[in-house]
């Protein structure tokens, strides 16, 4: 098959973390599962993705981040934390602040329940929350993609 005719990873990321939202793991785990199983396939991502559990639904009660960005933070450790990039824990900052932005824009808001908020309606059997897990995926793939922290 030619290069060209290939899906793209990320949006093969951001469709594996639609469909995990659909089948029932909460945004943040579907960030986290997704983009490593998408960019780190060999990872037991079964033995992290409890990790990823809390940060469901703005840490629980809805008066924090939004899952998709902490799990989407979280993924992005995995790449570009200590001791897995030359760039170090400055540089994953400077990559989360990156991914903040983005999806602060993307979702007009950090904050769970700001966010839901503005979904109203639209959020009918958490679809807002589905999109947004999956725009998430594709987001956090073009950063990983575009600092080269994944092989291609």
């Amino acid at each position: 098959m030619e290069n060209s005719l290939k899906p793209h990873r990320s949006e093969a990321s951001a469709a594996l973390a639609r469909r995990y939202f659909r089948e029932g793991l909460c945004c943040s785990e579907a960030m986290v599962k997704a983009t490593l199983e998408t960019y780190d396939p060999g990872f037991p991502v079964e033995s992290v993705l409890p990790l990823a559990s809390g940060f469901c639904g703005g840490m629980g009660d809805r008066s924090g981040p939004c899952g998709v960005i902490s799990g989407g933070i979280m993924a992005l450790g995995h790449f570009s934390g200590k001791g897995k990039s030359p760039r170090g824990a400055k540089g994953s900052r400077e990559l989360a602040r990156m991914f903040l932005g983005r999806m602060q824009k993307e979702a007009d808001g950090l904050v769970c329940n700001e966010i839901l908020e503005g979904m109203r309606f639209t959020n009918w059997n958490k679809r807002g929350c589905r999109k947004l897990t999956e725009k998430g995926a594709r987001i956090l793939a073009e950063i990983l993609e575009a600092n080269r922290l994944v092989g291609f």
